[in-house]
């Protein structure tokens, strides 16, 4: 139990320097869009599924009473735009006022998408990048178009710009 493990250490002169809980990473999906030569989802036999909502809310609560609790990143071996209340759970993650990251392939990021993801306040966006001309994003990232990635970036910034927000940043 912890308090005997206080006074464990007070009794030997220890000190306990474990870090307080700053960021937790959320998988809400191991679903995805593609189908990428690298990806170990491609190897493994588990049935792809979302994170229901009642789990969520559960980490939501206890969320709330961490007070060293700073960021939510939203990321696994799923594409987490997949996941159809993932905007919802970026809004609650912000109420709590907490900061939200989210890693993407961004071939989801369309317009409504874009408008969604600005509104509900991410704070950061990784775009997941395997080639850097269209040919090896193709081989490499499941048929992705690197086209049509640096079109949704390129709408994101805009979106992002006509609400007079600096984020997501990318």
């Amino acid at each position: 139990s912890p308090s005997k493990r206080r006074t464990l250490f007070e009794k030997i002169g220890w000190v306990d320097n474990d870090p307080m809980l700053t960021k937790v990473y959320l998988e809400p999906t191991t679903r995805c869009n593609l189908r990428c030569r690298a990806c170990m989802r491609e190897s493994w036999n588990e049935i792809p599924g979302d994170m229901d909502m009642g789990t969520f809310q559960a980490f939501i609560e206890s969320a709330s009473r961490i007070d060293s609790l700073r960021t939510v990143g939203f990321w696994g071996f799923g594409e987490p735009l997949c996941h159809p209340r993932i905007i919802e759970m970026i809004r609650q993650t912000k109420a709590l006022g907490l900061e939200t990251e989210m890693i993407s392939n961004a071939i989801l990021l369309d317009s409504a998408m874009a408008e969604a993801l600005v509104d509900a306040g991410l704070d950061l966006l990784v775009v997941s990048l395997d080639g850097a001309d269209t040919s090896s994003q193709a081989e490499f990232r499941g048929g992705a178009d690197l086209n049509a990635i640096l079109h949704n970036l390129e709408n994101l910034k805009a979106v992002s710009k006509k609400r007079g927000k600096q984020k997501p940043e990318l």
